[in-house]
């Protein structure tokens, strides 16, 4: 998944992506993009966006089957070993000032 996001409050594609043991290249300002840096499981394109830096990215990501091979493996155990599901709704209460109980 490719997500070059300019502005992104959360990203939940980014946690399907997982789920589904894709490999991610996704720009910093996603909400959930930390998380593609704990699961390994792709890069995270630091802000201010550069477009180099994208096409440097997926240019490298792509020229690599095996790093796609690894980030896809570390993505299928991230999610099987972390609770992705309930984040949406950890999100949307600590908006709303809800605490989970």
């Amino acid at each position: 998944l490719v997500h070059p996001a300019k502005q992104e409050a959360a990203g939940i594609v980014l946690l399907e992506a997982v789920a589904a043991g894709l490999p991610v290249i996704v720009t910093e300002v996603c909400g959930y993009a930390p998380y593609i840096t704990d699961a390994r499981c792709g890069v995270v394109i630091n802000e201010p966006f550069s477009q180099a830096a994208l096409n440097k990215t997926l240019a490298d990501a792509l020229g690599t089957p095996s790093r796609l091979s690894e980030w896809a493996a570390n993505a299928r155990h991230y999610a099987d070993t972390q609770d992705l599901y309930s984040l949406p709704e950890k999100v949307a209460d600590m908006i709303t000032g809800k605490v989970n109980g």
